[in-house]
């Protein structure tokens, strides 16, 4: 570690380790001697105002709503949560990992995922108990994290007795951008960081700090990255912030990792407070905000889908996909507890509104899934199944997602199914429809000069 690179005086200060002749980061105790200006607790106010928003759109629903729900945001958090420490798995992985074979590679991310899941809802159930956070909690979180995968090796449950670093595979403690907290001095800083949480600190910004502080102590020899934002969520339940774990924060450090891991190493190099407290608070009012969303775009789907559904049993195959997006036909007999035959029927009708696809091709041992649900859980607008199309094409259009938000996708097609095709203009989101024939004016024109931009590859002939 380059100690030159720390400037901080508030954060905490760098040591040197004369046995082992190298230079470390000592962070100092909670509550730092900071302030924060007027912006820092509007932004906290308004992401408290959101997290109470996304409250009472889960407290309204019904149970068993609520609980596909959980199970859903859980995974979605913990997906990329894992993603971050470069675990490759993805919703669909997940999904569909539960119906069939996967992989070894994929296996052992999958296993990471599942972990963490495991962790998280043993961690709410801890503290919704009223057991609060404590050091052998988050010993059971990681014991349970480390479990059968990657770092099982590593002393799961247990602090580090050797000093560990942050950087690049195969930097040493001199090359490593960072050396985190000496490991006698982690039993002391853990227990500080508890009394912390139990401050009456404004609730948010002392959740950005104690993570902050517990990336930096970095008390176990691996998984301290994923335990650190399991831990933000079981505060967050702590502090009454969320009263279901509903929300998925680090979907937005994934997405801006890089900026996520400068403004940590900001806190301890140049004491950049206000940098890391408005980052974390916008996450967590972007992710209230998009929670809600998404809690809203799958009821609403789900109405659609239900909308399309003459029987029981298609209407309980709707329940079935919001359970696991992916569907065999014997799932559907045993959830639905229907014959295989009237299973099947139930899987064509909906795969005929083009709310399911075929994902094998196969003839036997089918594997279906439901991309609109997929889309909706990865942030995409779905597509919407519909009973018939009426449309001047022969046939209905493939539901494809525009690649650009202002814009729908042209598809062409002949009249007649001979000469040059011609362009029919779909609109964009989960409304696909035809309009018509672009013909020859303006419309035409615009076409034509859109697609010389994009090239041919925005091309479906169908």
């Amino acid at each position: 570690m380059d100690e030159r690179n720390f400037t901080s005086r508030i954060s905490g200060s760098v040591g040197f380790n004369t046995d082992g002749m190298y230079t470390y980061f000592q962070p100092n105790e909670l509550p730092f001697d900071i302030e924060f200006g007027r912006r820092i607790c509007r932004e906290s106010t308004a992401a408290a105002l959101s997290l109470g928003n996304l409250n009472g759109r889960v407290s309204g629903m019904e149970e068993e709503e609520r609980s596909i729900l959980l199970d859903t945001l859980t995974l979605k958090e913990s997906v990329h949560s894992s993603s971050i420490e470069g675990t490759r798995s993805t919703i669909s992985d997940m999904f569909r990992s539960e119906k069939e074979n996967v992989g070894d590679t994929t296996l052992r991310d999958v296993e990471e995922v599942r972990n963490y899941i495991k962790a998280l809802k043993h961690g709410v159930k801890a503290v919704e108990e009223g057991g609060g956070i404590t050091v052998d909690l988050i010993h059971q979180l990681h014991r349970i994290l480390l479990s059968g995968a990657r770092g099982s090796d590593k002393s799961p449950g247990m602090f580090k007795t050797s000093q560990n670093a942050i950087g690049m595979p195969g930097d040493t403690l001199d090359t490593a951008k960072m050396v985190p907290a000496p490991p006698e001095t982690v039993e002391r800083l853990m227990d500080n960081l508890l009394e912390f949480l139990d401050s009456d600190e404004d609730p948010l910004v002392k959740i950005a700090l104690a993570h902050y502080q517990f990336e930096t102590i970095h008390p176990y020899r691996d998984g301290n990255g994923r335990i650190g934002r399991l831990l933000i969520m079981l505060a967050m339940v702590k502090e009454g912030l969320l009263e279901f774990p509903v929300l998925y924060p680090s979907e937005y450090f994934d997405k801006n990792r890089d900026t996520y891991i400068d403004l940590l190493f900001g806190v301890s190099s140049a004491d950049s407070f206000d940098e890391w407290l408005d980052f974390f608070i916008r996450a967590m009012r972007e992710q209230a905000d998009g929670s809600a969303r998404m809690i809203d775009d799958l009821r609403s789907y789900k109405k659609r889908l239900e909308s399309l559904c003459d029987t029981l049993a298609e209407r309980r195959l709707v329940d079935l996909l919001f359970r696991n997006p992916y569907v065999r036909i014997d799932d559907v007999s045993s959830f639905c507890e229907v014959s295989a035959p009237t299973a099947a029927k139930a899987i064509r009708k909906l795969e005929s509104a083009g709310a399911l696809r075929e994902v094998t091709g196969k003839k036997k041992n089918r594997l279906y899934v439901a991309d609109g649900i997929l889309e909706i859980l990865t942030r995409r607008r779905p597509s919407r199944p519909s009973r018939a199309r009426t449309c001047a094409l022969s046939r209905p259009l493939p539901a494809v997602r525009p690649a650009w938000p202002w814009a729908g996708e042209t598809f062409w097609k002949s009249r007649t199914g001979t000469g040059p095709p011609r362009p029919y203009w779909a609109t964009a989101g989960p409304w696909p429809g035809c309009i018509g024939d672009l013909g020859k004016g303006p419309a035409r024109r615009f076409s034509d000069l859109l697609f010389s931009a994009l090239g041919p590859c925005r091309r479906t002939c169908i």
